[in-house]
């Protein structure tokens, strides 16, 4: 994924800079069907049902968590390109929770348990 790189620091910040934009990617398009699902039960909730209800806060609940990560990759970049450890740190933070709602889907977590490592380091080396 990130060991194509030259050195040991080449490669956390090509991993920083992959899953910066993995978060956007992947945020982003997660968000897309969150939101039509949104729209969709809200059209369809004449009755109110229950389970429109709980499927209704699910989604709105998805969606929102699909946004933050959205914004973690943003904020990852933006941290990483002007130097900013605390922008970067709210990126980090922010792209726990993604991982963690959608476990179901193993390849996000997967992914973040591969990278979050190369990030700790290429924080310890940019910011002692």
């Amino acid at each position: 994924m990130c060991e194509s790189a030259g050195g040991d620091s080449d490669s956390d910040t090509c991993c920083v800079i992959f899953y910066g934009i993995w978060s956007i990617v992947i945020g982003a398009l997660s968000l897309l069907p969150a939101i039509y699902i949104i729209v969709d039960v809200s059209l369809i909730m004449a009755g109110t049902s229950a389970f429109l209800v709980v499927v209704l806060v699910l989604t709105i609940l998805y969606a929102i968590v699909c946004a933050t990560y959205l914004f973690a990759g943003v904020f990852l970049l933006v941290g990483w390109s002007y130097q900013s450890k605390w922008i970067f740190m709210c990126g980090k933070i922010l792209s726990y929770f993604f991982p963690i709602y959608t476990f179901m889907s193993i390849f996000t977590i997967i992914v973040h348990f591969v990278i979050l490592p190369k990030i700790c380091r290429y924080m310890q080396k940019t910011w002692p």
